[in-house]
């Protein structure tokens, strides 16, 4: 019994150094005689010491960083042109080696093996080894070969890489969400994070966070900041060869990856029923510029300057930015609902707590991208109530002033009349801009009105219009509002008034010249804004 168990020991330990044989040395991978292009190799051992040489110092620093991982036994390797063949490839496999955003068995580098001429007879079966030609190549371990027969290391043996680190910090960058694939994993957000301006709604509705950025985010940084030390790819430092792009890269010390889902729809309401002509100097501009504050600074949002945003695109320095030359801004007039989604991710410092902001007309609205209430200095109505829009629908009956002159030849008539077909509420007026805070404009645009403009008469439009609410009675601003149109700074919460039009002035007829105050019987409405 005790005999045979050594029995059972001794085959053990013969097949265990089988075993060891086949990873140290098997004739599987082992060749004396090496022929490329039918000239056998003087010293091929040589060729692959000199291969290893330029394998180790190509990629010395990503193994340093970690992006790249060897195994303790990683060489170089001649490779047969098929099992079973005499004749070689005029190329040297190295490897393996692992790199961060390489798929699985892409783990060698070739080296090209090139026979030198053969005149001079003391360089008859010399190789110049040069290169790498490719990086990160698949190749069929069982047909690799070296002088010693040792085995290529398993692929399994090395150690997974590290994305490489990004020089690049506090960069935000914003793309379409159909032209990417992030792969990360979404929240919602309770509530999204919601600003509204004159020309756009943005909401933030999901948010993620990343151990790396994206190889497209890392080549839009690059392209921004110019640091000429970053690189979008992981090749190799002197190889001259392009490799696969890498798809990921670590955050630089000190920062954080986060990303969002962010939709871009129409601004908030503003109808225009009596299609206004541009080209007034006095028109406001309603452009929206994106940005995110993080850490006590404000990053720029970078968007590709040929994407299309809703309502217009990046500017040509790649800033996110919603084009509104005035408003109306396009189809704020309610006839469009289009939204546009992306995907914003950035780089921030850990400890930030990122908002993000709109500015428009040199005022800016910030939110938490977690979610939360908007904070800005000025009106924040268009915030607070989704549609301040009644549609009145109400026409204004035709009535006339004429002058009490007994001669007709003399006497002058003003005539009142016309549509009110809206009336709603904004924090922007196409002429003043923002309202303060706590306040909205309440605009009344007038449509068919008669055409009364003449020397004759001066219509003082402060006096003509008035709205009374809780007690208060509010004027227009002679220099709000649309052509056609009435702004009338109100509080915020205004709800429920009366509109009274009576249009009223100074009549100048006649000759000698007379002057005489003139004011047409008013017209009511009453206003009801929704919440």
């Amino acid at each position: 019994m005790h005999g045979r168990s050594l029995g059972i020991i001794a085959m053990l330990s013969v097949t265990a150094l089988s075993v060891g044989g086949c990873s140290g040395g098997s004739n599987a991978h082992k060749s004396d005689k090496i022929t490329i292009d039918s000239v056998e190799l003087a010293d091929p051992g040589k060729a692959l010491k000199q291969a290893k040489s330029k394998f180790l110092a190509a990629n010395q620093s990503a193994i340093d960083s970690k992006s790249a991982t060897i195994a303790d036994d990683s060489d170089c390797f001649f490779r047969r042109t098929e099992k079973g063949s005499d004749d070689y490839l005029p190329k040297i496999f190295c490897g393996p080696i692992k790199r961060a955003g390489y798929g699985k068995g892409k783990v060698w580098d070739v080296y090209s093996a090139t026979i030198l001429g053969t005149d001079d007879e003391s360089a008859a079966g010399k190789v110049s080894v040069n290169g790498p030609q490719e990086v990160g190549k698949a190749a069929d371990a069982t047909l690799l070969v070296r002088p010693d027969g040792a085995s290529p290391a398993p692929e399994k043996d090395v150690a997974a890489a590290k994305a490489p680190q990004a020089s690049f910090h506090d960069y935000a960058y914003l793309m379409d969400a159909g032209e990417t694939q992030t792969g990360l994993n979404f929240s919602p957000l309770q509530k999204p994070a919601t600003i509204v301006t004159p020309s756009a709604t943005v909401s933030v509705t999901a948010s993620a966070k990343s151990a790396t950025v994206p190889g497209w985010f890392a080549d839009a940084a690059k392209g921004d900041t110019d640091e000429s030390n970053d690189s979008s790819s992981d090749e190799p430092s002197g190889s001259g060869v392009e490799p696969e792009k890498s798809t990921s890269f670590r955050p630089a010390d000190g920062q954080q990856v986060v990303a969002y889902k962010v939709t871009i729809g129409p601004g908030s309401a503003y109808p225009d029923p009596n299609s206004s002509d541009y080209g007034d100097d006095g028109e406001k501009d309603a452009s929206t510029k994106l940005s995110l504050s993080a850490g006590g600074q404000q990053l720029t949002i970078h968007h590709a300057e040929d994407a299309n945003a809703w309502g217009g695109s990046g500017d040509s320095d790649g800033t996110m930015t919603i084009e509104c030359e005035r408003v109306p801004c396009s189809s704020t007039d309610g006839s469009s609902s289009d939204n546009n989604d992306y995907i914003l991710i950035a780089t921030l410092p850990k400890d930030a707590k990122p908002k993000i902001s709109a500015s428009v007309d040199g005022h800016s609205l910030a939110v938490p991208t977690s979610g939360g209430e908007v904070a800005s200095d000025v009106s924040n109505v268009n915030q607070a109530r989704k549609s301040p829009v009644q549609q009145v629908n109400s026409t204004i009956p035709d009535k006339k002033w004429e002058s009490p002159d007994d001669d007709s030849l003399s006497q002058v008539t003003y005539t009142s009349g016309g549509s009110i077909p809206v009336a709603f509420l904004t924090a922007f007026d196409a002429q003043k801009g923002w309202a303060p805070e706590g306040k909205a404009w309440l605009e009344i645009p007038i449509t068919d009105m008669p055409h009364n403009i003449t020397t004759e008469f001066t219509v003082s439009w402060a006096k003509s219009i008035t709205v009374t609410a809780d007690g208060k009675t509010y004027h227009p601003d002679t220099d709000a509002g649309l052509e056609g149109s009435f702004g009338i700074l109100v509080p915020d919460s205004f709800t429920k008034g009366e509109l009274k039009y009576a249009p009223q002035g100074t009549a100048t007829y006649g000759y000698p010249e007379k002057t005489k105050h003139f004011k047409v019987d008013p017209f009511t409405v009453k206003l009801s804004i929704p919440k």
